[in-house]
């Protein structure tokens, strides 16, 4: 059995259904199960009621569970509020435990992943830890509706570069880790596509694709900051998203391997295609 935390996420929904090709031995911990039994309707599987804040809802749902996916809510910032979680794995003797951390973590100690990843390892799980570069869902989500509404890409990023992937290569990946799962004991993965982007070139290839003109505007950290607070996003998430910012700066998302390419046989989807097929999100 295998137990996803986060399986309607951007990154998890691709995880199910990837693992639906091969099993149903899938359990999802849900916040609200009746929602996410309507939302993806899939009775082959089985759906609990979980919640990190509630640790009564742990050992229903690790019950005869070998496998474990999570991630770390968004909302959640205090990474002690997992810890609980982590041990009840422990407790559990869960076999195999898959956290959805971050590119960089290990030399960067300010996320919320790495103290998580730090607390697996101290607990001694036998894990995989997942550690993704810049989602090209971004594009999306926070920044589609000023590419779609006012043809304008405001990122913060200056000159660097990013390499982005795919959130289904990502949950391709995670699949493929939790069904031969002995092969990616103790390993951390990072996963990248096949090339860096300056946020120019991005927004040459949305032009390309979307055949309108996309301005990147280039803007500084308190104007990109002022930017989205303005357009409604949430001051605290802004924050995290302007440190991320920074981190790019200093060349941190410019980063290539071959991970997805070695554990999937194929390259990895390519930005032109992505947005190809997203154009309705853009236009």
């Amino acid at each position: 059995m295998i137990l996803l935390i986060g399986a309607t996420g951007n990154v998890g929904k691709h995880v199910l259904s990837s693992l639906l090709t091969e099993t149903t031995d899938i359990r999802l911990g849900c916040y609200d199960v009746n929602e996410t039994k309507t939302q993806l309707n899939i009775p082959t599987i089985e759906y609990v009621p979980f919640d990190f804040y509630d640790q009564t809802t742990y050992k229903v749902a690790l019950k005869d569970v070998q496998s474990v996916f999570f991630i770390r809510p968004p909302q959640i910032g205090d990474p002690s509020i997992i810890y609980p979680f982590i041990d009840a794995l422990k407790e559990q003797n869960i076999q195999h435990t898959i956290f959805l951390s971050l590119m960089g973590v290990e030399k960067n100690p300010i996320p919320p992943h790495g103290k998580i990843e730090k607390y697996i390892k101290k607990q001694q799980l036998t894990y995989t830890f997942i550690r993704p570069g810049f989602f090209m869902e971004n594009l999306i989500h926070p920044h589609g509706q000023d590419i779609k509404d006012y043809h304008q890409l405001v990122v913060p990023a200056g000159k660097s570069k990013t390499n982005f992937i795919a959130a289904k290569d990502i949950g391709e990946v995670i699949a493929r880790c939790l069904l031969e799962k002995e092969l990616h004991y103790h390993k951390a993965y990072t996963l990248t596509g096949d090339y860096a982007y300056t946020y120019e070139e991005v927004a040459a290839l949305l032009s390309d694709v979307l055949e309108k003109e996309i301005i990147y505007t280039k803007p500084s950290l308190l104007g990109y900051r002022r930017h989205m607070i303005k357009n409604g996003f949430d001051k605290k998430y802004v924050n995290v998203t302007v440190f991320l910012y920074i981190m790019t700066r200093l060349g941190t998302a410019k980063d290539r391997t071959d991970t997805v390419k070695t554990i999937l046989q194929r390259p990895p989807t390519s930005l032109k295609k992505f947005i190809e097929e997203n154009q309705l999100s853009f236009i």
